[in-house]
């Protein structure tokens, strides 16, 4: 992976060791990194362009942007009241990552639909796309805060969690 070999990721992991830096920074830079890399060299290239149904571009730019807020407006809230330091000033620590996550959900998210449409649903219609999308963009928001605010670890268990939860609710639904 590229990203492994910047000099910046080498310099800024230098400095968190140090206590100059904050770890939210490097784990902020490890994730730009990742993701460029992601979307400039892997993912992106091989898979179709990002897909919007024919005639849908304005109602899913209004998504988009209402997502871009309340996303990552609501994943903070529910994090907030679950998290480690729900009594330390939160505003301080997670409003600058909440900015961040309205830039990270509409781009992010409109990829992880384009992946999702790909892979498991090509025939999607107009309507299901506008109601899953709104859905995807959530669960970005929310694990691209909880990355933010609460560490890899945190998000790596986070995601078997919902993993687990999700078998689950398959097993029961399978007749």
């Amino acid at each position: 992976m590229a990203a492994a070999k910047s000099p910046k990721l080498v310099y800024e992991g230098i400095m968190v060791l140090l206590g100059r830096e904050t770890p939210g920074r490097f784990v902020v830079s490890v994730l730009c990194l990742f993701f460029g890399d992601l979307v400039l060299t892997r993912e992106v290239l091989i898979m179709e362009p990002i897909y919007i149904p024919d005639g849908m571009l304005l109602p899913v730019i209004l998504v988009l942007a209402i997502m871009a807020i309340a996303g990552p407006v609501l994943s903070a809230f529910f994090l907030k009241n679950q998290s480690k330091h729900k009594l330390a000033d939160w505003s301080s620590r997670y409003v600058a990552t909440m900015i961040i996550d309205m830039i990270v959900t509409p781009s992010i998210g409109l990829i992880v639909m384009s992946l999702i449409v790909q892979e498991w649903i090509p025939d999607i219609s107009d309507v299901t796309y506008l109601v899953i999308l709104p859905i995807v963009l959530l669960a970005v928001s929310y694990l691209a805060l909880h990355l933010m605010n609460e560490g890899v670890k945190a998000t790596v268990e986070q995601i078997k969690k919902l993993k687990g939860e999700i078998d689950e609710a398959k097993a029961e639904l399978k007749p």
